[in-house]
């Protein structure tokens, strides 16, 4: 369009759809539709008449807001009333970077208007810094609206390449008509296929929209729910994860969720969503993971499919995944559900699985397969949970006492990363702990990690002796005061320039301290025979 060098008169002067509350994009546009033009295309004889492109964009929105199904459902922006200066460049800016679709009404005065070209270059300027560009799908956000058959050697370079919106009446290829005019019945015709590919293009852009919204709002939610998955694992509570479930096992889930929490115990029961197929096991498997221990409801009833053509449900699929990764699991089924009246299941995969898991090898898979009264679930899961404690407190233990903590100043840290590699050799968990300058934290540190070996080596190097004697003290201080320390020997491995031939001992009192030259603890048999109980 031209800038307007005088006013339209009053009557004519349209901004389309002032009344409307929204745009049919909004909150993301102002406007939905942007029309450009050349103003010679709306120029009337009679100056109160209605020009061409007034009684257009009349016919477009009716016929928009009859496919949107409510009035001023579309909003249109076409008019330009303000003065051909800067303010009237802004305004048409803002204007074109606020609309979702661009209508470029394509005629021998447009294509000879330098203003309507450089709105062109605005509208593409301004889609190409956006996520969407100049297409949605395979819908082009610049639609080129033919009043006349040009040839398409003479489009804009940001119309080549469509098909076009033909609106005028020409027949033949050579031939390039004039504009329909609105009382001609091709005229109707016309508009309701411009209109129905404008809407076309519409809805495509809310999708698309509303995709990247969900998108977005399920990389909040999966952010949200890594936040609280990393604050439970920091907060040393249990963590059980409870599966799907059948509608008719519903209830009984939602009260053993509530038993579980009253005691303090984590519950995951929150998936699905997502309820499409991949993303769902990522998540499922996600959550199984980081669980203490699965647990999985079921009876006869298989549970909610995925769809209709999957064989699976949510419960059977879940039950999958912590076979292959939960740490633990606890599989539950209602007494009446004994092996015989499994066979008599209808579902047959939901009857394979069953019986599968009834009588598959439980400690290969590390899961439990119990028949019990409905209410001693929650006491079911706390019991194995128990269990699951106990046991990790043995494993612990036991890595302790087949773990060695060296001491050792920043002076000596490469001797005693040789020394650290035999250790491990030997089948055993190395510790290297070197000391800090700030003596509380040092100790701090020391502490921390004697409750936690069996065997202390304090390498003399580079140090003094004084600094040796002391860490060794240090170490027999904690152990004393620590109930159930697992540390039982103590041990000063010289290194250059120190050799214990030079006749330097260090004593404990009842407490015994060996003594070895760097290369003899790097000998296997020295070393096996001094790490073993």
């Amino acid at each position: 369009m031209l800038p307007r060098a005088g006013s339209v008169p009053k009557q004519f002067q349209h901004t389309v759809c002032d009344d409307c509350a929204m745009a049919y994009l909004q909150p993301e546009f102002e406007t939905d539709i942007f029309i450009s033009y050349a103003r010679v295309d709306n120029e009337t004889v009679d100056p109160l008449a209605k020009g061409w492109i007034a009684q257009f964009v009349r016919h477009l929105e009716v016929e928009l807001w009859r496919r949107a199904g409510r009035r001023g459902a579309v909003k249109i922006w076409w008019d330009s009333s303000l003065d051909g200066n800067q303010a009237f460049d802004d305004t048409i800016k803002n204007r074109i970077s606020g609309s979702a679709v661009f209508l470029a009404l394509n005629s021998h005065g447009y294509l000879g208007s330098d203003y309507c070209l450089k709105e062109l270059g605005w509208f593409r300027e301004s889609a190409q810094q956006q996520s969407w560009g100049m297409k949605i799908a395979d819908r082009p956000r610049c639609a080129n609206v033919l009043l006349y058959n040009l040839r398409p050697d003479k489009w804009p370079e940001e119309l080549k390449g469509q098909v076009g919106l033909p609106i005028h009446n020409a027949i033949r290829d050579d031939d390039e008509g004039d504009p329909l005019q609105p009382d001609e019945s091709r005229f109707t015709e016309q508009i309701r296929k411009v209109s129905k590919a404008v809407f076309n293009t519409l809805q495509q852009f809310k999708a698309t929209i509303e995709s990247d919204q969900a998108k977005k709002a399920a990389a909040s939610s999966a952010a949200t729910a890594d936040q609280q998955d990393h604050e439970a694992k920091d907060d040393g509570r249990p963590i059980v994860f409870l599966a799907d479930v059948a509608e008719s096992l519903e209830p009984r889930r939602a009260s053993v969720a509530r038993e579980l929490s009253n005691k303090g115990i984590r519950v995951i029961n929150r998936i699905p969503p997502p309820y499409e197929l991949t993303a769902h096991e990522q998540q499922a498997i996600k959550q199984i993971s980081i669980a203490d221990l699965a647990v999985h409801l079921f009876d006869k009833n298989p549970g909610r499919k995925f769809d209709d053509q999957s064989p699976n449900s949510y419960s059977q699929l879940q039950v999958e995944l912590g076979l292959q990764h939960a740490k633990s699991q606890l599989i539950w089924v209602p007494p009446a559900l004994n092996a015989d009246a499994i066979t008599r299941i209808e579902d047959v995969a939901h009857r394979g699985l069953l019986s599968r898991l009834e009588n598959g090898d439980r400690d290969q898979s590390r899961y439990r397969f119990v028949r019990e009264s409905p209410s001693a679930i929650a006491r079911e899961v706390i019991n194995q949970l128990q269990q699951l404690e106990e046991e990790r407190k043995r494993r612990q233990m036991q890595l302790d006492m087949a773990s060695a903590l060296i001491d050792t100043h920043l002076k000596d840290q490469f001797k005693a990363m040789a020394l650290g590699r035999a250790i491990e050799e030997s089948s055993w968990q190395p510790f290297i702990n070197p000391s800090v300058d700030d003596p509380a934290l040092s100790a701090q540190i020391l502490a921390d990690r004697l409750k936690k070996v069996s065997k202390l080596i304090v390498l003399f190097g580079e140090v003094a002796q004084a600094w040796v004697d002391g860490r060794l003290r240090e170490a027999l201080r904690i152990a004393a005061s620590t109930p159930n320390c697992p540390l039982k020997k103590f041990a000063v491995c010289f290194a250059l320039p120190q050799r214990k031939e030079i006749g330097i001992r260090f004593d404990l009192g009842f407490v015994p301290v060996h003594h070895f030259n760097l290369e003899e603890l790097l000998d296997p048999a020295t070393l096996a025979d001094f790490l073993k109980s």
